[in-house]
Order: C-alpha cells, then structure tokens, then sequence
C-alpha cells in the first residue's frame, strides 16, 4: 500500500521552520546587533557636556601630548600666597600644593580608550566608537556566555538581550562620554574569558588581560579576583595565565601611579 504524500507546507510552517533554525537566530542577531550599533552612533554624543566627561577628554589629550602631569591655569593676581591653587583646578585633576602643577586624578583606562579612538575617527567621533563596540560587545558577550554556559534556547537568549539593550541606564550611558560602558564590556569578556578555562590556557591570558584593563577603567573592579577564582577552578595553570595575562596592565598601573602620585597603590 503506498503513503500519501506529506501535505505541502504552508506559509506559517515555513515560518515556524524558520524560526527553529539555528542560522535564521544568528542572522537575526547579527541584523539586531548592527540596527543597535547604528542607533548609538546615530544618537550618541563624543561632546564634554558634563564634568565627567570633560575630565576624561582633558586626561586624554594630555596624554596625547605626551604628558600625565599638566600646568594650573593661573588667573593673573590669583597665585600663591594670596591665593590656593586648588581654586583653579578642574574636575579630574588635583593641584599639587605651591607647585604650580595638576595631576589627573581620573583612573586611566577611559582616557586611553578615547584616545585610540581619536586616533582611528578623531576627537568629534571617539567616545561614539568607544561606546558602540562596548555596548555590542556586551550583547555578544551575555548571548555567549548565556548559551555555551546556561543552557539558554535562543528564544530566551533575545529576550535577555532585549532586555539589557533598552533598559534605561544601558541606554544612557550608551550615548555619553562616560566609562560605564567599558566597565561593563571588559568585565564580562574577563568572566566569559575565564569560564572558557577548559579550552585551553589562551583563555586564561585573555581573562587576566580582560581584567586587567577593567581595573584601568575602574579600580574597585579589582573585586574580579574572586569570581575569576572561581571560573578558574582548581587548575593552577589557569592562575598562572589569568597573572601573566594580567601583569603588563598592573605593572602599567603602579608605574604611572608612582611617576604621576608618588605611590604605587594610590
């Protein structure tokens, strides 16, 4: 007895079919990923509108002249001893007392960033560059690490996504010269980076490098340590690639620290 013939499919099968597959998800996230790249450059700003801002500009382009410490801009009549030099200092910057001289006071890590970028797209277009591959980078890294390490269905995957995407703060942050977004970025790659651990021991350079660079952007995210142990098990050669990874950004740091502040640790 023969079979009938499977019933041909109809426009919303095809739909669903499309839908499971794994390639029409990963389309779809590239497509989203690019639509949202393009809404930050659109609507984002590289202007130094707020003090925050300005002080990560004016440490940049200090260091673009090849400088860490800069001269207090000194009004006529208004200098010591009749007058304290900390009244002429801006925001990101402390003078140092009867010196004549200011030093940065910003961590280091966004000023660099702005100005690699500078370089690539100049100072009108930097920050919008720092934050569109900070904030895609972001989206990557949760639709990674959520699918190789928590068993998330695309479905789901979106959804978290989404979610990150339009919440308020990510968005505000997304638009402005602020080092939110880099924080962010790098501490996820160092997480993800470091869950990779089993893959072999570049993953463990780049976790270390990932977190050494989130504490140029932010000290206090040397909190990392520990759930980086964590990711990294018991497997001391992990820790070992996690250090060496690390190593040149913390050299970097307690090197500028002591040249600009006089301390290592300060």
């Amino acid at each position: 007895m023969m079979e009938s013939a499977p019933p041909p499919p109809t426009p919303l099968s095809r739909l669903l079919a499309l839908a499971r597959s794994r390639r029409a998800w990963v389309v779809l996230m590239v497509a989203a990923g690019i639509a949202y790249g393009w809404l930050l450059a659109t609507w984002g700003t590289s202007v130094a509108s707020s003090s925050d801002a300005s002080g990560y500009f004016n440490q940049a382009q200090l260091f673009d002249s090849g400088r860490v410490i800069d001269d207090v801009r000194v009004i006529p009549g208004l200098n010591p001893p009749k007058w304290n030099y900390y009244y002429q200092q801006p925001l990101g910057f402390r003078a140092l007392p009867q010196d004549g001289r200011m030093a940065p006071t910003y961590p280091i890590g966004m000023p660099v960033m702005l100005l690699g970028a500078a370089r690539l797209v100049g100072w009108d277009h930097a920050a919008v560059l720092v934050n569109v591959l900070c904030a895609v980078g972001c989206g990557g890294l949760f639709i990674a690490f959520g699918r190789a390490h928590c068993g998330l269905r695309p479905g789901w995957l979106a959804l978290g996504v989404g979610l990150i995407a339009f919440s308020p703060l990510f968005v505000f942050f997304s638009l402005q010269p602020m080092s939110d977004m880099p924080a962010t970025f790098w501490v996820l790659l160092a997480l993800y980076a470091a869950a990779q651990r089993s893959s072999g021991l570049g993953w463990g350079l780049l976790a270390g490098a990932a977190a050494g660079v989130a504490v140029l952007v932010r000290p206090t995210n040397a909190l990392l340590a520990v759930p980086l142990l964590i990711l990294l098990g018991g497997r001391w050669q992990s820790w070992l690639a996690c250090l060496a990874g690390g190593l040149p950004f913390a050299t970097a740091l307690a090197f500028y620290n002591h040249h600009v502040y006089g301390a290592v640790l300060t």
